[in-house]
This record gives structure tokens, sequence and C-alpha cells, in this order.
């Protein structure tokens, strides 16, 4: 089954959300991961799980999860949606960066009430 991988820091609001949207989505046998390079929460930020439920797809019953070079190795395809140089892109030839901003920097509550 063909796999994507969406990375981001700490995998509680972008490649969470790449991940449910991708999974909503994909053609049948195709899914996609989600994993962060520093995870430090238990939880799925709450302003993440709030604005996937206004479309309609329930994630709080998501974890973050560390990233696991095994499974990245096995992806299809790795999506790093970092803006930070940091990030890593270099995962076999199968890789590539969409600098997406972190919402942690952001006041996620006002894409909430925005209804984005």
């Amino acid at each position: 089954m063909p796999t994507v991988l969406f990375v981001c820091e700490g995998n509680i609001h972008r490649s969470q959300m790449a991940e449910a949207i991708f999974n909503t989505k994909a053609p049948d046998g195709w899914k996609a991961m989600s994993a962060g390079t520093l995870p430090r929460r238990d939880h799925v930020h709450p302003g993440t799980v709030a604005l996937m439920k206004e479309i309609g797809i329930d994630i709080a019953g998501q974890r973050p999860k560390l990233l696991d070079p095994a499974i990245a190795a096995d992806a299809w395809r790795v999506i790093a949606m970092c803006e930070l140089q940091g990030c890593p892109t270099e995962v076999l030839d199968r890789s590539e960066r969409w600098p997406i901003i972190d919402p942690e920097r952001r006041d996620c509550s006002l894409l909430v009430t925005a209804g984005m």
C-alpha cells in the first residue's frame, strides 16, 4: 500500500491535518501517516482538533508520534511541512519540503473563529 508520510516538528498541527485530510480523500489503496522530528506533547493541539472538526474530520484520538526512519524509508513520498532549515528533507529521493508556517507560533483560535 503506497504511504505518504507528512512530517513537521511537533506533530500537533500541520502534519496531523495533512494526514487526516489525505486519508479522507485518498484513493483506495493509499494511506497517509504523520510524525514529528521533536514531538513534545502527548496530544494534538486543541485548536487543530477544533479546526478539523469544523470540516467534518475527527482527529481527537490522534497522538503526536516521533519520526521513525524505517517508516520514512518505506514511504512512497515524505513531505516535510516545515519552514525551518532544520526540517528533514533528505529521505532518499522521495522527499520534498512544503514551507508551511508552524501554527504553534500563531494564535490557532483565530483560525477557528475565522472559519478557516
